[in-house]
């Protein structure tokens, strides 16, 4: 039943703003790989930032954004064979950002809650291999 927790994990973000060490786009991804999969990619990081310069502090030691995904989640993949629930690197505004397959689109936290993301350049299968 992990499609209907990630829609439900979706719907709930829906409109949650963008908050450093809650609704990031890596605790975000994480929630959603936990929603998939049961296990929790982000366990050993909740709590330990609540600002962008924690959050950078902590991206420095493990090699960035891209360096923290490719530990934390599963097997890359290329991006054409993304599925819903994998986990996604983008650049949007200059930065990158972690963002979620949601079927044909991609979604990553936002200043007013979860927006369209632009595809991106690295994928993590995340999901189970199943159709959804």
């Amino acid at each position: 039943d992990w499609p209907s927790r990630l829609q439900a994990l979706m719907q709930q973000r829906g409109r949650a703003p963008f908050a450093w060490g809650f609704n990031d786009c890596f605790l975000f991804a994480a929630d959603c790989a936990l929603a998939c999969t049961g296990d929790d990619p982000a366990a050993d990081l909740r709590g330990a930032y609540a600002t962008e310069r924690e959050a950078l502090r902590i991206l420095q030691q493990v090699g960035g954004l891209e360096g923290l995904a490719a530990a934390r989640f599963g097997a890359e993949v290329a991006p054409a064979f993304a599925q819903r629930g994998d986990v996604g690197l983008a650049e949007q505004a200059g930065r990158q950002v972690l963002c979620v397959c949601n079927g044909s689109t991609w979604i990553a936290p936002a200043e007013n809650g979860l927006a369209e993301a632009p595809a991106p350049q690295r994928v993590w299968r995340v999901a189970p291999c199943r159709p959804c």
